[in-house]
């Protein structure tokens, strides 16, 4: 034990942890090969033809994160995070045949058990009772190494992290699915109400007076009063992160809840389930994708922060002048006004954010009707 105690507190002090750093090296290289879209090599990755022998990467990767699922410790936290972004960039395009690898894994599995970890639970409680000497004992704390400490209280926000990028993987297996097969395999694996818990605690982070409604009226009385000081830019930073993991979870939730043959997670889409529901329909957008030899495509999407930003009068305009004759002018008329809208969305932003330019901007109509 003392061995172990020695060899956790130098990693947790900077010393290199040769094998997870050299793995998560691996990874971010095999992440930026298939950066853009890149279908080719998203397929060499699985299949290296005229090769000797050729290795399946892309289900290698997954079978490291099944591996190290039940041993997440804050030492190796960063490297599963790693594999998981990887993974995601692996079937992005999407790569059909890479999709079905990955959901014919253990993933699915893994990504769950990950979203059932909490805050103060997971896979390091053995690791951390052997990093802190007289484990049990009420003064544990005070004898814990600085560094390890450190590492230790980072955790938590680490794990969060790893919970979003679980929902992004998750996510890049269901794009542009026109069968039932992969969604069908994942909802096998998935626990639905797992992802409705992760999704509203991320609600309690951007939106605490949703939460605050959900607690018991007498467990309120017991609540200490709230801090009623302006967030820092950190907290803000923090809250804005919470907000697009909870849109991660929901678009994952409601592509899932299209194939549920039970309906039970489309009876779950209501504010008494998901508290932020009324928010999160309105950041979510979906479109339906016609493919030669596949089909027709539903896909949902989180809508870009700047298009709120788009004024009614040129949604208007561009819904009454597009050319309709057939869907090629529709899409040549839509793609001609893209860079006019997107000029214009920056310019009432800019308008927005600034509280002097929006006192003119919003009452521009009422000083129009002022008599001089």
């Amino acid at each position: 034990d003392a061995a172990v105690d020695v060899a956790m507190v130098g990693l947790a002090r900077g010393l290199r942890n040769h094998g997870v750093d050299h793995a998560g090296s691996v990874l971010r290289f095999l992440h930026l090969l298939c950066e853009g879209h890149n279908l080719e090599m998203q397929d060499f990755l699985r299949f290296q033809p005229g090769a000797p022998r050729s290795i399946d990467l892309v289900f290698a990767a997954a079978d490291a994160v099944v591996a190290a699922t039940p041993f997440i410790t804050p030492l190796i936290v960063d490297t599963v995070d790693t594999a998981l972004l990887a993974i995601a960039e692996f079937v992005q395009s999407p790569c059909r045949r890479n999709q079905r690898v990955l959901v014919d894994s253990a993933l699915c599995s893994s990504c769950n058990a990950i979203l059932n970890f909490t805050e103060n639970e997971s896979g390091s409680e053995g690791m951390m009772r052997r990093m802190m000497p007289g484990s049990g004992t009420q003064n544990a704390e005070a004898h814990l190494d600085p560094a390890l400490k450190a590492l230790q209280n980072g955790f938590p926000a680490k794990l969060s992290h790893l919970k979003g990028s679980c929902i992004i993987a998750l996510l890049s297996l269901l794009e542009c699915v026109n069968e039932p097969y992969i969604p069908t395999r994942m909802l096998g694996m998935l626990e639905p109400d797992r992802l409705i818990a992760n999704m509203n605690v991320q609600t309690a982070k951007y939106a605490p007076h949703l939460a605050a409604e959900k607690v018991d009226p007498k467990d309120k009385l017991r609540r200490t009063p709230t801090d009623t000081r302006p967030p820092s830019e950190r907290a803000i930073a923090a809250a804005k992160h919470a907000e697009e993991v909870a849109e991660y979870f929901y678009v994952t939730f409601i592509t899932l809840s299209e194939f549920d043959p039970s309906e039970g997670m489309k009876r779950k889409l209501t504010s008494a389930h998901i508290w932020d529901i009324a928010n999160l329909r309105r950041k979510v957008g979906v479109i339906e994708i016609s493919r030669e030899g596949v089909g027709l495509e539903k896909a949902y999407f989180i809508i870009p922060e700047v298009c709120r930003f788009l004024t009614h009068q040129s949604k208007q305009h561009l819904q009454l002048t597009v050319n309709r004759a057939n869907l090629q002018t529709q899409l040549t008329g839509f793609s001609e006004s893209f860079e006019r809208l997107y000029e214009e969305m920056k310019h009432q932003q800019k308008l927005t954010e600034n509280k002097v330019l929006n006192l003119y901007r919003t009452t521009l109509e009422w000083r129009g009707k002022m008599p001089f």
